[in-house]
């Protein structure tokens, strides 16, 4: 542009900031920024507001905080979409005492007027947080002052207290929507029904549900798996798949999550051939992407240590071309450690390695431990180096599992190697790490191994 003789202005910049944003380089958003500020161009409202959305995807709470002191200090005015992303952003981060705090400005404002998605952002953020009573308190500020009929918000309160089990206030919500005047939605009552089947009375859920049915709101995919997951927790696995049956009758499509409820109602009865239908109906209805249901059918092989059939449901996925994921890997891993084939668990996890698998700590202290308590202490302390190695930060319940077992298997001077380990990766032993290492010492009449200790505990101020 400037070969053109043309300078760029503020709305120029706010368009290249914005590009590299929304690819995900804050960083070079925020050093044009510099750039601009350093020319003497003023920035808007709106290229801050685009800075301070990519900043807060980031998680960047302290860089959010610095712009925002920079809009106060220069006096911009914040319009609703600056306030909407400011207050969104902070209830995300779980940062709700700042969000009430924009919230505020915001009702100070002469000329913006707070809407339902900012509301929402704080209720959800105020029920994540566990603070119900406050997000009750919130609600009906806002229904006397603001949006007396707007259920949505009447939602998002009665789904909070639900998920802790509090039925009272979720039903007095529920009966102030009615005393406003206001409908209910299927949302309000898949609440109710959750709260209902987890913390309440499952005759309760099911006379709930059949008025729900009885009502003129149509259930949904949400309403039938709440129910049916109730239905199978309580081993109810007869009335469970009734209501499956049901529900695909009318034309309700079932998704991964229900598919994973049926699946795991039926392994819990041991209904491993029926288990295996469902899975096959589900690829059929085109459900062959997710790997929960999978991950559910491996898991029930690995309750009861069949390892042989959670491996080939493990195949039938990879076939299927439904990706593993890190729990996929933990359940075989550790399903073949329970069997006491660790030398095949060792394979497993090292052909994973070398696939490029997504995995998680757990893999490898399933096998570690194993190996400990197989008495495999060389290749464990191997194992731990390769954790290690991976990325992955050893904790001190990691290490006292490993040093327990060894102990028990009075391989003591392998488990004073893993305390080295840990001591050079920045964990230090507690005391009852150091008495369970006294305690083997003793046993093995190695006395020789107390001055370490005694040095050791000294050392790490014991």
């Amino acid at each position: 542009m400037r070969g053109l003789g043309v300078e760029p202005d503020v709305v120029t910049y706010t368009i290249l900031i914005t590009g590299h944003c929304e690819g995900g380089d804050v960083e070079e958003g925020m050093r044009i920024r510099k750039d601009i500020l350093g020319q003497g161009i003023e920035l808007n409202i709106v290229t801050y507001s685009v800075l301070i959305n990519a900043l807060f995807k980031k998680g960047l709470f302290y860089e959010v905080e610095n712009l925002f002191g920079e809009i106060c200090s220069i006096g911009l005015e914040l319009d609703v979409i600056a306030y909407s992303i400011l207050i969104h952003g902070f209830c995300k981060l779980g940062e709700i005492g700042r969000a009430l705090q924009v919230w505020n400005l915001m009702c100070c404002s002469q000329r913006v007027i707070p809407t339902s998605v900012n509301h929402v952002s704080i209720l959800l953020g105020l029920c994540k947080k566990g603070f119900l009573d406050e997000a009750r308190s919130y609600l009906e500020t806002v229904a006397s002052k603001y949006q007396p009929s707007d259920v949505v918000l009447y939602n998002v309160v009665i789904d909070g207290y639900a998920k802790v089990g509090d039925i009272g206030n979720a039903v007095q919500l529920y009966d102030a929507i009615i005393m406003a005047g206001m409908c209910p939605t299927i949302v309000t009552c898949n609440s109710l029904l959750y709260g209902y089947c987890k913390f309440g009375d499952l005759h309760m859920a099911e006379s709930y549900f059949m008025a729900i049915q009885l009502s003129d709101l149509l259930p949904t995919t949400v309403t039938y798996t709440t129910l049916m997951d109730a239905l199978s927790e309580a081993g109810k696995v007869h009335s469970m798949l009734s209501i499956f049956k049901e529900m695909t009758g009318k034309g309700i499509r079932p998704n991964a999550i229900t598919y994973s409820v049926v699946i795991k109602g039926l392994c819990k009865q041991l209904m491993f051939h029926d288990a295996k239908n469902v899975l096959d109906d589900m690829y059929r209805e085109g459900f062959d992407a997710d790997p929960i249901p999978y991950n559910t059918l491996i898991q029930g092989f690995c309750e009861t240590q069949d390892a042989k059939n959670a491996f080939y449901v493990y195949e039938l996925m990879v076939c299927r071309g439904v990706m593993p994921s890190p729990v996929t890997y933990n359940l075989l891993v550790n399903v073949l450690c329970l069997k006491g084939l660790v030398i095949h668990a060792e394979m497993k996890l090292e052909s994973f390695r070398k696939q490029g698998a997504e995995l998680r700590k757990f893999a490898y202290t399933t096998l570690i431990k194993a190996q400990c308590a197989k008495g495999m202490p060389y290749k464990a302390i191997m194992w731990v180096g390769k954790l290690l190695d991976a990325g992955f930060e050893a904790s001190i319940e990691d290490f006292s599992a490993a040093i327990n077992r060894l102990c028990k298997r009075q391989f003591t001077r392998e488990a004073l190697m893993l305390i080295s380990i840990m001591l050079s990766v920045g964990v230090y032993p507690d005391i009852q790490l150091y008495r369970v290492l006294g305690t083997a010492v003793q046993k093995k009449n190695e006395s020789f191994y107390l001055p370490i200790l005694q040095a050791l505990a000294i050392k790490t101020g014991i």
